[in-house]
């Protein structure tokens, strides 16, 4: 687990594609919007106007790196602002 202090911790983009089988078609990243103007900060640490640009960088890495391991994967970002909750991101996973 990597961090800064508060806020932003996380593990190796690598670490994640360990954990997903080499047949997957679809993957998809839940996150909270990137920004206020996009939708609700649920985080008291996203209010910082910077949080934001470090949480797109960090995602946007990911999905990067997911499509080059995973070239055939669909990979989608589900982070559609005040109208989805997480919860309602997750159930339309499934």
């Amino acid at each position: 687990l990597l961090g800064e202090g508060k806020g932003f911790y996380y593990i190796k983009y690598s670490e994640y594609s360990k954990r997903i089988s080499p047949d997957t078609r679809t993957i998809g990243i839940i996150t909270q919007p990137f920004s206020i103007a996009e939708g609700v900060q649920t985080r008291n640490i996203d209010q910082i106007s910077q949080s934001g640009d470090r949480c797109r960088i960090l995602v946007m890495g990911l999905v990067d790196h997911l499509r080059t391991r995973f070239p055939k994967a669909s990979i989608s970002i589900r982070n559609n602002g005040p109208d989805e909750t997480k919860a309602m991101a997750f159930a339309r996973m499934i």
